[in-house]
């Protein structure tokens, strides 16, 4: 009788693991995921990203979160996000300083005129000589305008900025326009440069950004499957 009881626990055991993995993969599947991204990055990079984890967890809720990376990231800190996709580096912070951060793929940066403009005839652009032109950036929240009043600073030249704004869709346009010239990533304008809208040229001497993860450091099980989704679609 005594055997038979061990053998029963065994049983029961076993059975218990099985449920809780059973959970543990229905928490995955259903489970609601609050993501941050910018619009840029949500736009022009995630969309493959998106439609793998539909695939893989067609019953999960994605709450997607646009903001730029500086704000994403407090927001991940604070636990009002489960993860963000940023470009890094974000600028320093106790906060930011704390969570996982893990490099998906490299961003380009480039500067952008229309085809007409003096700058189409250059293979690159320096920070130096972008001062001598008009400028329309994306406003100081920005992780974008961060890194680039960081290089400005170190090339010791002040940039004519004539318009920022929080939309890099409104910003391309203005610079089609004719209103200024701007540094945007490069997946985020190669419809336009296909087109012939627009030119586009390696920034100098820039530091390289990276386009990444930020995580709590102890992420949900949810946020660690769409975490590995990204790794595997962006690598």
């Amino acid at each position: 009788g005594q055997a038979l009881a061990v053998h029963a626990r065994a049983v029961l055991d076993a059975l218990e693991s099985s449920r809780a993995a059973l959970r543990n993969l229905s928490s995955i599947s259903r489970g609601p995921l609050k993501l941050g991204a910018s619009d840029t990055l949500a736009t022009h990079l995630l969309p493959p990203v998106f439609a793998a984890f539909r695939a893989a967890h067609p019953h999960a809720e994605l709450q997607l979160d646009n903001r730029p990376s500086p704000a994403l990231a407090e927001r991940v800190a604070a636990r009002e996000l489960d993860l963000a996709v940023v470009t890094l580096p974000l600028p320093g912070g106790t906060t930011v300083d704390a969570l996982k951060q893990h490099p998906l793929c490299v961003q380009t940066d480039v500067v952008i005129a229309p085809p007409t403009h003096a700058l189409a005839a250059r293979e690159r652009v320096s920070a130096v000589e972008l001062t001598k032109h008009p400028l329309v950036l994306l406003d100081r929240t920005t992780g974008t305008r961060a890194w680039l009043e960081r290089a400005f600073a170190q090339a010791h030249v002040a940039p004519r900025v004539v318009m920022e704004m929080s939309s890099l869709e409104v910003l391309k346009r203005l610079v089609a326009l004719g209103f200024g010239v701007s540094v945007v990533p490069d997946f985020a304008v190669r419809a336009e440069v296909d087109a012939g809208q627009l030119i586009a040229r390696p920034l100098a001497n820039a530091q390289r950004r990276m386009v990444g993860l930020v995580l709590p450091p102890s992420p949900t099980r949810i946020a660690l499957a769409f975490a590995e989704l990204a790794r595997a679609t962006l690598r």
